[in-house]
């Protein structure tokens, strides 16, 4: 059995992504009767998973807010992270992102490098200068992996394509994702939540549970929205921490209804109102957390290729070309109460079920991290 310190130049917890894949990560070792711990910044949003030791790094007088992204405020931390961390590496780290590795290198600690992203597709959604972040996004990812022991990505295309960049050896590493607990009642459970959003039974709700940064290709959700609303009611429900201030601006006559993501009841509800997820992510590289949460709940899944990131889902969920709206809308319609039968929703419920049982298990994670443990081991005795 092994246990390694993971590294997170990140708020922790937090509702994004990233976060949540390391909390599950953590969970599984925990488990497994491992000693998991994560070194982490002091910053946080919600309660941090039990059982896990946590060490903090102090923070300076700058906050990096719960969303993804570049900023001082980061920045700053990560400055601060690299004398702070050389007594806390041990014989080694599991570095989360761009920046944890960055940071180890500097701080001249031993990592294994896993990757979450490829800044060089995400990093040009948050500027005007596209190109220039591009350039600057590639820099970061061949930095981050230049110094590194090991190399792994939690998404299968992310690490073919970091690969083919660098010519580095880049291992797959699953995230493990348990799944949830049924509810007893779901019809009650779907009435009840619907009732508090002011949503009727008749009308459709695609779900988007997560943050509202733009690599997730909400303009493309938006027109798929408004297309089956011009055939059948159809309402956005939006469950997000994230400052939804622009957002609202943005689509402006879209039908949407907002709720919570701070809790898992807030998923549970999120989830139990929801007909079918849609996923059009339009930056290639990381994994869509809001995949595996959907399929672990049962609700049926519409995505482009890109979202799907390098994924077998097989039966368990329905593809289509990137910025087809079409196609998209089509397979959105059939996935909703009202154009899927119960049979049918049951059999694609099970199939998401097989698919994250044969592919994100806490015993193939924790495989793959015995792998990357024999790295930093070797590494220590040289």
């Amino acid at each position: 059995m092994t246990s390694l310190t993971h590294l997170l130049c990140s708020p922790f917890p937090s509702p994004q992504g990233t976060q949540a894949c390391i909390a599950s990560m953590l969970r599984a070792e925990r488990d497994a009767g491992r000693a998991p711990k994560i070194l982490t910044f002091e910053e946080r949003y919600g309660p941090a998973p039990q059982g896990l030791s946590i060490e903090r790094m102090p923070s300076g007088p700058l906050r990096i807010g719960a969303r993804s992204g570049p900023s001082i405020a980061r920045v700053a931390q990560d400055l601060r992270a690299i004398p702070w961390l050389p007594r806390r590496g041990g014989d080694g780290l599991l570095a989360h992102n761009v920046e944890s590795a960055c940071v180890s290198a500097l701080a001249r600690v031993p990592f294994v490098y896993v990757a979450h992203t490829s800044m060089q597709d995400e990093l040009p959604t948050y500027g005007r200068c596209p190109v220039g972040a591009a350039h600057a996004g590639d820099l970061l990812d061949r930095s981050a992996i230049a110094r590194a022991d090991g190399v792994c990505a939690v998404a299968p295309a992310l690490a073919a394509s970091l690969a083919r960049r660098t010519g580095r050896e880049v291992a797959y590493l699953p995230i493990p994702w348990p799944l949830a607990t049924p509810e007893s009642t779901p019809r009650a459970a779907r009435d009840r939540v619907r009732a508090s959003l002011g949503i009727d039974d008749a009308t459709a709700v695609v779900l988007h549970a997560g943050n509202l940064d733009a690599y997730q290709g909400l303009e493309t959700v938006s027109e798929v929205i408004r297309a089956m609303n011009a055939r059948a009611p159809t309402v956005w429900l939006v469950a997000t921490e994230s400052d939804a201030a622009e957002f609202r601006a943005a689509f402006d006559g879209v039908p949407i209804r907002f709720a919570r993501l701070a809790s898992e009841a807030d998923r549970r509800a999120a989830h139990a109102a929801a007909d079918v997820v849609v996923l059009a992510r339009h930056a290639p590289g990381g994994l869509p957390v809001k995949l595996l949460d959907a399929l672990a709940r049962g609700v049926p899944v519409v995505a482009t290729r890109t979202s799907c990131a390098g994924l077998a889902l097989g039966e368990a969920a329905e593809i289509a070309a990137d910025m087809d709206i079409s196609a998209l809308t089509l397979r959105a319609l059939a996935g909703t109460r009202a154009g899927l039968d119960p049979a049918m929703r049951e059999r694609r419920a099970g199939a998401g079920r097989a698919y994250l049982t044969a592919n994100h298990s806490d015993d193939g994670y924790l495989l793959a991290l015995d792998g990357i443990a024999t790295r930093l081991g070797d590494r220590a005795r040289r």
